[in-house]
C-alpha cells in the first residue's frame, strides 16, 4: 500500500489558514429582524427591528425585503467603513398585531 506525499501539506495548511483569515476579516454576517404589514392603500410596509434605518413602502413582500436589506447592507457598510458603531436597536422594536417578521442574515 502506497502512501500519499505529503510533503505539501504544511504549505496547504499555511495557504488555507491565510485564506480562511482573509475571509473572517471580510465576511461578516448580521442578523437583521424585519417587520412587514399592508397598508391601508395596500402596499408593503417594512421597517428594521433591530437596526436604525428608515422604513420603505412596495409594491409586494419581496421588493420591500430587498429594499430594506440593500439599505441595511449600506448603512451598516458605512459604519465599518468609518469605524463608527453599527446603530442597533436594542432592544428590538415588537411587531405589532398586522406584522410579519423576516429574520434575514446580511452578509457583507
Amino acid at each position: 500500500m502506497s502512501h500519499p506525499d505529503l510533503s505539501h501539506a504544511p504549505l496547504l495548511a499555511v495557504s488555507h489558514a491565510l485564506h480562511k483569515s482573509k475571509l473572517d476579516h471580510t465576511d461578516k454576517v448580521f442578523n437583521l429582524t424585519v417587520l412587514v404589514h399592508q397598508s391601508a392603500s395596500g402596499e408593503t410596509v417594512a421597517r428594521s427591528a433591530n437596526l436604525a434605518v428608515a422604513e420603505v413602502q412596495a409594491a409586494s413582500i419581496r421588493s420591500a425585503l430587498s429594499q430594506i436589506v440593500a439599505a441595511s447592507k449600506a448603512l451598516i457598510a458605512e459604519h465599518l467603513a468609518s469605524d463608527r458603531q453599527i446603530p442597533w436597536v436594542d432592544p428590538p422594536a415588537t411587531p405589532t398585531e398586522a406584522e410579519s417578521r423576516f429574520m434575514v442574515p446580511l452578509h457583507l
